[in-house]
């Protein structure tokens, strides 16, 4: 039986819903699968089948969130929430060692770890397992930079627990082996695909009227930035040379989508200086949307200027869906996007360069179904889900057999 931990499957963000794409893959590899994850198992729909082949169904184990309960309040109106919460966590408590249990009387032969994000939740509910485990690295070393609460010492420490890698970007594959002297013979390559499934469905919308329902302005070029608001995503990159970008593109309306994360004081600056500048009318944020893929179809171009990236889902639905993509040229985005050819890239590091990349778009929005075809089929040459479900039944033999 093979474990799959994924504490979240649910979320809007990137993250969790690889994890949920690397579930359907896993599932689809006929492997009996065993889900380790605080997100309920009925709390979102996975398809019968993938491919005119029938899923497994896995089984499910579910954990509860326990928090850490601070010091009694000092004001009485707060003091029965705190004891409710108190007795919530007590019983979250109670409810996980029962779990654990089952968890210790399964046939482990594999566990496979979802990011370092779900290192930690794993090593709380079972650090005494030696069972092969594998982890799946949705991160570049350039993650664990400030402001990370996360050190790239701590992503080394934690590699030592593991028997195989399964990277989603070979950059950073190359990188990572590099930086934590990892055996070459335990390096594996999956990288990230989309839910095509709903790529279809969307593509099938009619555009003006998808544009209309959207809200977007009828006459104006409109970008979008889908993702989280903190500075690895590089936001403010993009704001601060945004005033260039209108000089070329002066019917330009930028959408921000995404939630402000864990740097809210940062993400509370950024639309702060948005809304001051005199033109902040070009710019609106919309905050978290679960209809993301509708805004990326409906939009001109998307803009990910990201100072680290592994493999950028969003990059590839917007490749998937005929959307242009305008992007930092770091890790894996390389993979992804041939500057001039299926995109345009930019460095984080040299400002002016995502200036230069809107004006190479502008220039070219005449000649732009070339640039979104050479995108789609690099998609579906090198990132479809049928190669993702093929890689994962090759990896996960591999992993057994060695």
């Amino acid at each position: 039986m093979i474990l799959y931990i994924a504490k979240d499957l649910t979320g809007l963000t990137g993250g969790p819903q690889a994890g949920k794409d690397i579930l359907i893959s896993l599932l689809a590899s006929e492997f009996p699968i065993t889900v380790i994850s605080q997100s309920k198992q009925n709390s979102f729909l996975l398809p019968q089948e993938k491919n005119g082949k029938c899923l497994n169904i896995p089984d499910w184990l579910l954990f509860s969130k326990e928090k850490a309960i601070i010091k009694p309040p000092q004001r009485k109106s707060q003091i029965p929430n705190y004891l409710i919460d108190l007795l919530q966590n007590k019983l979250n408590q109670l409810f996980n060692s029962v779990q654990k249990n089952k968890l210790r009387q399964l046939d482990q032969q594999l566990i496979i770890v979802n990011g370092l994000g779900n290192h930690l939740f794993w090593e709380n509910i079972n650090p005494e397992v030696t069972h092969k485990k594998a982890l799946i690295i949705h991160e570049s070393p350039r993650h664990f930079q400030k402001p990370s609460y996360l050190s790239l010492d701590y992503a080394i420490e934690a590699f030592q627990n593991y028997s195989y890698f399964i990277f989603v970007s070979s950059r950073c594959r190359d990188e990572w082996a590099d930086i934590a002297s990892l055996d070459q013979e335990k390096l594996l390559y999956i990288p990230n695909c989309c839910q095509e499934d709903l790529i279809k469905q969307v593509r099938e919308k009619q555009m003006s009227t998808l544009r209309q329902e959207l809200g977007f302005p009828q006459d104006q070029l409109v970008a979008v930035c889908v993702a989280s608001l903190q500075p690895r995503k590089g936001q403010d990159i993009l704001i601060d040379v945004f005033p260039e970008i209108l000089d070329i593109l002066p019917n330009l309306k930028l959408y921000l989508i995404g939630p402000t994360g864990y740097t809210a004081k940062w993400s509370k600056s950024l639309l702060k200086k948005i809304a001051s500048s005199g033109w902040g009318d070009h710019v609106e944020y919309l905050g978290p949307k679960d209809n993301c893929l509708d805004f990326i179809y409906g939009a001109d171009v998307l803009v990910l200027p990201s100072r680290a990236e592994a493999m950028p889902k969003v990059i590839l639905e917007a490749m998937a869906l005929g959307t242009p993509v305008i992007a930092s040229d770091v890790d894996g985005v390389r993979e992804l996007i041939q500057d001039g050819q299926s995109g345009f890239l930019f460095s984080p590091d040299n400002p002016s360069t995502l200036v230069s990349a809107f004006q190479a778009w502008k220039n070219e929005l005449n000649n732009i179904d070339c640039i979104i075809e050479n995108a789609e089929e690099k998609y579906w040459e090198s990132f479809s889900k049928e190669q993702q479900i093929q890689r994962y039944k090759q990896a996960v033999s591999y992993m057994l057999a060695n």
